[in-house]
């Protein structure tokens, strides 16, 4: 698994982190800060990631191979994204 992390600097003068693999974006007052945000942003999710993995066998309509499914925080929610694997079942 790798990550990439592309930097931009916006015109009031912040930084810009994205990951565009997992869709996460941090700002910054200079590139380290904006980096390190994002870098803690992604460690998150692969630690929740890790966990809801652990407790997807209580989900088996969604755990077969067919599906990919990823957890989405805000604040205190938490919803299940479920991305079919074959993209013709969208």
């Amino acid at each position: 698994m790798s990550f990439s992390i592309k930097l931009r600097r916006d015109r009031d003068g912040l930084f810009c982190a994205l990951c565009p693999e997992l869709g996460l974006m941090a700002n910054g007052r200079n590139s380290a800060e904006a980096s390190d945000r994002l870098t803690s942003l992604i460690m998150e999710w692969l630690e929740r990631r890790q966990s809801f993995d652990k407790d997807r066998e209580h989900f088996p309509s969604v755990s077969g191979s067919d599906y990919d499914v990823f957890p989405l925080s805000t604040g205190q929610e938490t919803k299940l994204l479920i991305v079919p694997k074959d993209r013709l079942l969208n």
